[in-house]
């Protein structure tokens, strides 16, 4: 038997029958939705065409049956007797005075014939707007900062002779460098700086020009030997000017590490050209010891013409003892002085000693190098302060490149 075949003929007999029972059903859902559409027409129909004033009779009917019957109660007068509960008849007829009556405004007092107005009520006023300020500045540089600063370092370290360790880079508040460096030798001579000093790219530079064009041809001419150390002194350090803590005061060039301040110079033979020591008295050295004197000379000048106006006045006594009473040994210091002889020796005067001091000094080997470099250095940095500028500065040499509009300031 072949059942293949049979069974396509089953289904063949099952797809006949599902497409007949699906016919069937659209037919009747057809004929549905026609009965539906008819009902819906003839009722649409049937509200045109019943009278306007039936329907409107029909609606009153049904609003009389189901809205609530109104009745209008007359108010009638009530008799209270006061002696009963006066405090609850006074409590509701100002509660109903309160409903019933608007509030009135508060009467105006017066005094005298003048009225008084009212004080008004004082108004918060609106917060003012907070003044716009500037966001504050990061504690880091950025890194577009960095990569500039490194970039200009390197074209300016390319062409000199120094032995530099690239530093971290310095924020804090208004101190720092982008790019600082640790300067530990400069020069062809390869001249060491103990302690190494942290400074900008730009200082070492200037420091190397220093150092090749004006250190080590005065050393040689001086001592015979070059120098090979630079004793450093201070090099980056977030500070105002001398070291002082007001903020009033402007941001020392240190702060930026754009400054140095060098305290002694060392030879290859071992010489120590030490600048506190070396360069001698100053000019403020000059004028203190010169004050003493000129005290003392104007004290005696008031004294000697004080004597001289009481010896002019002639008493008895003075005629009779013009010298004073010899026989207690006693003599005033007028008498002493038209005698020839003084209360006691003189002193003397430190000025000649300082100023002796000074000229020594500056004619010495290590006075004229230290004034040499000293001068030297001012056609290079913008500002070179030394023992001659202030008692901050006695004993070392400050090299900075403070931008100036004129020029160097070389004190």
């Amino acid at each position: 038997m072949d059942y293949s075949a049979k069974y396509q003929e089953v289904v063949a007999w099952c797809r006949a029958r599902a497409a007949k029972a699906v016919l069937l059903l659209c037919k009747a859902m057809v004929g549905l939705s026609t009965k539906l559409s008819i009902v819906a027409v003839l009722g649409i129909g049937s509200i045109a065409i019943i009278p306007q004033e039936a329907a409107s009779t029909l609606r009153r009917s049904k609003l009389a049956g189901g809205a609530p019957a109104i009745e209008i109660v007359r108010p009638k007068q009530v008799i209270i007797n006061e002696a009963e509960q006066p405090e609850a008849v006074e409590l509701i007829a100002s509660r109903r005075r309160k409903l019933s009556e608007p509030e009135r405004p508060a009467p105006v007092r017066k005094d005298s014939a003048i009225a008084v107005e009212p004080e008004p009520i004082p108004v918060p006023e609106a917060p003012a707007a907070s003044a716009q300020t500037e966001p504050p500045k990061p504690e880091i540089w950025s890194d577009a900062e960095v990569i500039s600063a490194l970039r200009d370092c390197v074209k300016l370290l390319a062409p000199i002779s120094a032995e530099v360790e690239l530093a971290q880079p310095v924020k804090h508040d208004q101190c720092g460098s982008a790019a600082p460096v640790m300067l530990r030798r400069v020069g062809s001579n390869r001249v060491e700086i103990n302690p190494p000093a942290m400074l900008n790219c730009a200082m070492v530079v200037h420091l190397h020009e220093w150092v090749s064009k004006v250190l080590q041809p005065a050393a040689e001419e001086a001592f015979g030997s070059p120098i090979t150390r630079l004793a450093n002194a201070s090099g980056y350090s977030c500070r105002n000017r001398n070291g002082s803590a007001s903020h009033s005061e402007r941001l020392s060039e240190h702060a930026l590490a754009n400054a140095i301040d060098i305290a002694a110079f060392v030879t290859a033979d071992g010489r120590s050209i030490e600048v506190g020591r070396y360069w001698g008295p100053t000019r403020r050295d000059q004028r203190e010891a010169a004050k003493p004197a000129a005290a003392r000379a104007k004290e005696s000048k008031e004294s000697e013409s004080k004597s001289e106006a009481k010896a002019a006045v002639r008493t008895p006594s003075a005629i009779s003892r013009p010298l004073g009473d010899r026989r207690n040994g006693s003599y005033t210091s007028a008498q002493l002085n038209r005698l020839g002889r003084s209360e006691g020796k003189r002193d003397v005067s430190a000025a000649p000693a300082v100023a002796e001091a000074r000229e020594e000094a500056q004619t010495s080997l290590e006075g004229a190098f230290l004034r040499r470099l000293h001068k030297g250095a001012c056609g290079i940095f913008s500002t070179v302060l030394g023992p001659e500028a202030n008692e901050a500065h006695r004993d070392h040499f400050h090299l900075d490149l403070a931008p100036r509009r004129r020029g160097s300031f070389c004190e």
